[in-house]
C-alpha cells in the first residue's frame, strides 16, 4: 500500500512538471510568432512585456482616424523625404481700405482724397516645407489693373490707373487639427511693384513702389497625398505716395493702403 501511494505521488509530480513545461513551450511559440505588420510590436519586444496580440495600429497618415489631437502629422513622411517643394494656384481678390491726403503745390486740400478700386486676379505660391510644422512661401500673381478716383473736392476725378504686382515672402507655422487638415498662421514682407501707370486727369502720373509688413492666416484640406484645397488671407500694412500734375498745380498724394488679399485654389506637393 505504501508503494502504491508512492507511485501515485511520483506520477502526479511528473504530470505537473510535464504540463508546466508544455504550457511554457506553447507560450514561447506564441510570443515568437513571425512579426506581422498588423501587430504593434515586433517579436524582440514581446519578452519585455508587450503582447504579440496587441491591437493593430495604423501606420500611415491616410489610415489614421479622422479625429486626432493637435500635433498629429498632416504631412506624409515620405513626402518630406522625397521633395519638400510645393506650388499653389488660385484666384485672388484684392481689397483696399485706404486713407489719403492730397497736397497741391505743397498745401493740403481739405477733404480731398482718392479711392482705389478692388481687383481680382490669378495668384500663385512657390513653397518649401522646412519641417512638418514650418513652411516658407513666395507669393505673386498676374498684375491686376487698379482705377484710382478722386474723392471729396476731387470727387469723380479720374486720377489714373496702375497695374501693380504685389509679391510677398512669408513664413508659416502649421497647427494640425486632423491628418487631412492644417490651419496655419504666418507673416513676412510684402512688396508692391507699380508695373505700369497710365495718366488720367493727373498728368505724369506715377506711384512709388513700397514695402510693408504682411500677416497671414490660412487652411489646407487634403484631397489625396499630393493635392489639397486651400484658402488664404493676407493683410499688408503699407504707405505710398503718388505724384503728378493737375493743370499748373503739382499734386502729391499720401496714401495709406492697407490691402487684404483673399486667395482660394489648389496646392500640389511634389
Amino acid at each position: 500500500m505504501f508503494r502504491l501511494k508512492t507511485y501515485i505521488s511520483l506520477l502526479c509530480l511528473i504530470s505537473v512538471n510535464l504540463f508546466t513545461h508544455i504550457n511554457h513551450s506553447n507560450a514561447q511559440q506564441l510570443s515568437h510568432q513571425p512579426y506581422a505588420p498588423d501587430y504593434s510590436t515586433p517579436c524582440n519586444n514581446c519578452l519585455a512585456g508587450a503582447s504579440a496580440l496587441a491591437t493593430p495600429q495604423a501606420s500611415t497618415w491616410d489610415q489614421q482616424p479622422d479625429a486626432q489631437p493637435v500635433g498629429a502629422n498632416y504631412f506624409a513622411e515620405d513626402q518630406i523625404a522625397d521633395n519638400p517643394w510645393f506650388v499653389r494656384l488660385g484666384v485672388a481678390v484684392i481689397l483696399f481700405g485706404e486713407g489719403s491726403t492730397i497736397r497741391a503745390n505743397g498745401a493740403v486740400v481739405p477733404g480731398a482724397g482718392v479711392d482705389i478700386s478692388d481687383a481680382t486676379t490669378f495668384a500663385f505660391d512657390i513653397g518649401y516645407q522646412l519641417s512638418p510644422v514650418w513652411t516658407a512661401t513666395f507669393s505673386a500673381g498676374v498684375p491686376p489693373k487698379l482705377d484710382i478716383t478722386g474723392t471729396g473736392p476731387f470727387g469723380g476725378l479720374p486720377y489714373g490707373t496702375t497695374r501693380f504686382a504685389p509679391v510677398a515672402l512669408t513664413l508659416q507655422r502649421h497647427f494640425f487639427v486632423t491628418p487631412k487638415t492644417s490651419i496655419y498662421v504666418g507673416g513676412g514682407i510684402n512688396y508692391n511693384i507699380q508695373y505700369k501707370t497710365i495718366d488720367g486727369a493727373i498728368r505724369n502720373f506715377d506711384i512709388d513702389n513700397d514695402a510693408a509688413v504682411v500677416l497671414q492666416l490660412g487652411v489646407e484640406r487634403r484631397i489625396n497625398d499630393r493635392i489639397s484645397l486651400f484658402a488664404d488671407a493676407k493683410k499688408a500694412f503699407y504707405r505710398t505716395q503718388a505724384f503728378g500734375n493737375l493743370g499748373p498745380a503739382s499734386i502729391r498724394t499720401d496714401v495709406t493702403a492697407n490691402s487684404t488679399v483673399l486667395a482660394f485654389g489648389l496646392k500640389y506637393d511634389f
